[in-house]
């Protein structure tokens, strides 16, 4: 089963209306993340979610079998955490959710998966379709949480995807395929280099030069 360990300070923290209830309230901003969390936890019920607090745990009582708040006591989350992943059988089932890299990088080396906490509670916010600003969903939007993965997702988008190099715009064919686009590409660079050189080497008038610029413009 795969099992998210979550800095829970670090995840409130990262969260505008929940930075402001931790400091009126800690414990109302524990009970609000944990709504938070709950709702996305019952959808998916097959994982198991673990709110990490620094210091004494909240007498906040999970109804939920697969959600579970802990107190990490004269230790830190991340002590608890990297207890987790030390000890298990396969660190691959846990899923680390914090911004701190210390943490993400003990995850990384364990082969264990991560998110950062920025990610994390815009998607809980959004599956709890609570308001969020146009900026916030700009950062939800780009985030990549691997440098690399931009570019692969872009590859894969544009295998699937095929363009039209004649209209720039999708096959909707199947049939088509992404060599053959290339082809059309090259066919088409090859194409428009004639036609340049066929002007270049003809003399035309005023007019002819008009209509010219017209037609590829």
């Amino acid at each position: 089963m795969i099992h998210y360990l979550i800095d829970a300070y670090n995840l409130i923290n990262q969260d505008t209306e929940l930075s402001f209830q931790l400091s009126k309230s800690p414990v109302n901003a524990a009970e609000s993340l944990f709504k938070l969390l709950a709702k996305f936890a019952i959808h998916h019920s097959k994982k198991k979610f673990t709110l990490i607090f620094d210091g004494d745990p909240f007498d906040i009582h999970s109804p939920f079998e697969n959600v579970y708040i802990e107190g990490s006591g004269k230790h830190t989350a991340d002590e608890i955490i990297k207890g987790y992943i030390s000890v298990a059988v396969n660190a691959k089932n846990y899923i680390v959710v914090s911004s701190d890299r210390e943490i993400l990088s003990f995850a990384k080396l364990h082969y264990s998966d991560y998110f950062l906490s920025e990610q994390f509670i815009l998607e809980l916010r959004m599956f709890n379709n609570s308001s969020l600003d146009e900026s916030e969903l700009d950062i939800y939007k780009n985030f990549q949480k691997d440098e690399t993965k931009p570019t692969d997702l872009l590859l894969k988008y544009f295998n699937d995807n095929p363009i039209d190099p004649n209209t720039l715009e999708e096959v909707k064919s199947n049939n088509i395929q992404p060599k053959n686009i290339e082809n059309k590409v090259e066919k088409s660079k090859t194409e428009t280099k004639k036609q340049t050189k066929m002007i270049e080497e003809k003399d035309l008038s005023n007019d002819e030069l008009m209509k010219l610029i017209n037609h590829f413009s």
